[in-house]
């Protein structure tokens, strides 16, 4: 972990020691270090210091929990599993263990990683989202991990954080173009569409289709967006009078419902003349399982199986 060769060669109980008087010297200044008698600029100094001291002590972490699970001190302490030590002796919640132990793994297989969080260059959300890009990056067979590493790396080395996420998304949803292109088989075994529920009764949607059906999904929802707001264009009035309340509101209501588009009412249960396109999305969804209701399909199949292309 260290990059001093001076440090590296020192007797293990005398560089251990040293790191202790260090460390318990650094936190009593400070202790005594009043921060309010700063100046602006060297209280953001002290910030940012602050904050590479957070990220060297969360890679440092990750890079001994390697080295604890090889040698096998979890067993050697009596405390069964590393999980179970970390959260006994270390007092570590479980949240900070699984993403210490992603971590860990990463920087023992890619040691430019674990360098670069030693040094403070990474905080814990670059090398957790660097973590899950290589995890998710396994099953793309024409991308070696070591090129996907050395990619997010620089990514988070020079970009926002969001740009990182953003390509360690494009990797989760990606099966590689040439196959999702050249093998429909490959890419519909890979599909999938995921529903839950909230404690408070909300429905969570998340979906991966291949090319066909997503094409064809895809095009009916942003259809349908794009209809409303066309017509919203078409008739401002409507959208305008419904803010003054009373019979204003009723009708112009009434005039959506005439268009074909059943009103959007907002988080208080109002008629939002005003939705974002994600409310719009939703919406458009919606209107898709109630025209499939209006065609009697569902009762139609009520006990039998349903006549759908065959995954």
């Amino acid at each position: 972990m260290s990059t001093d060769i001076s440090e590296r060669i020192s007797p293990p109980e005398a560089g251990w020691k040293a790191v202790r008087e260090h460390a318990r010297a650094l936190l009593i200044a400070l202790d005594r270090l009043d921060v309010a008698s700063l100046s602006a600029a060297q209280r953001v100094e002290y910030l940012t210091l602050a904050t590479r001291l957070e990220n060297i002590g969360h890679a440092r972490a990750a890079a001994t929990l390697t080295v604890v699970q090889v040698a096998g001190d979890a067993a050697t302490l009596g405390a069964g599993t590393t999980t179970s030590l970390l959260a006994t002796r270390v007092g570590w919640a479980p949240g900070r263990i699984r993403s210490a132990l992603s971590c860990a793994g990463v920087f023992s297989e890619h040691p430019e990683v674990a360098a670069a969080g030693c040094a403070g260059e990474l905080s814990a959300a670059h090398t957790g989202e660097i973590a899950r890009g290589l995890q998710a990056a396994e099953t793309l067979a024409r991308r070696p991990s070591q090129d996907v590493a050395r990619d997010l790396l620089r990514t988070a080395r020079t970009r926002p954080l969001s740009e990182l996420r953003a390509r360690v998304r494009d990797l989760k949803y990606a099966i590689d173009s040439w196959r999702a292109e050249d093998d429909p088989t490959y890419a519909r075994e890979r599909s999938y569409v995921k529903l839950g529920a909230t404690r408070t009764g909300m429905v969570r949607v998340e979906a991966l289709l291949d090319p066909e059906r997503g094409a064809l999904v895809r095009t009916v929802i942003e259809a349908r967006v794009a209809e409303r707001l066309r017509n919203s264009a078409l008739h401002p009035d409507s959208a305008a009078t419904a803010t003054t309340g009373g019979e204003s509101e009723a009708t112009a209501t009434e005039d959506a419902r005439l268009d074909g588009q059943p009103p959007i009412a907002d988080a208080t249960g109002e008629v939002d003349m005003h939705p974002s396109i994600g409310q719009l999305a939703a919406q458009a969804l919606t209107d898709v399982a109630t025209h499939y209701l209006d065609c009697d399909l569902f009762e139609r199949h009520l006990g039998g199986r349903l006549n759908l292309t065959p995954l």
